[in-house]
């Protein structure tokens, strides 16, 4: 059974915050600056999956296919550019996050690839 993608995207945006919190450490600004972009990239790729939802015309399932990848792809170039520690090197939690959302991008990545292959 697969995991609804609100939920992959809710999962995205809650190890984002925790990356944010103060249980691991006061974040540089830069690095505040690219996860508020993280979490900005996750809530449009939810507002999409919504509008897909909403819509079953092909135009919305083209508009789905690029819109989407092009948002995960933010998403993922971000955490992996930040588990390089291209903004600053990070502790062991705020790598772990890191890590966390990047698996959970790639997974919603294999659910957008069956969701387009299937409609």
């Amino acid at each position: 059974m697969q995991e609804d993608p609100k939920q992959l995207i809710q999962r995205v945006l809650n190890a984002t915050e925790k990356l944010l919190s103060e249980r691991f450490g006061v974040l540089t600004p830069v690095q505040s600056t690219h996860l508020a972009t993280v979490k900005r990239s996750a809530e449009q790729f939810e507002l999409l999956v919504t509008y897909a939802d909403d819509t079953a015309s092909a135009n919305a399932r083209k508009f789905l296919a690029y819109e989407t990848r092009e948002t995960l792809a933010t998403v993922l170039g971000y955490t992996e550019m930040m588990g390089e520690g291209l903004f600053g090197l990070l502790n062991a939690d705020q790598l772990q996050q890191v890590y966390a959302i990047r698996a959970q991008g790639k997974m919603l990545l294999v659910w957008l690839d069956e969701l387009l292959t299937t409609v």
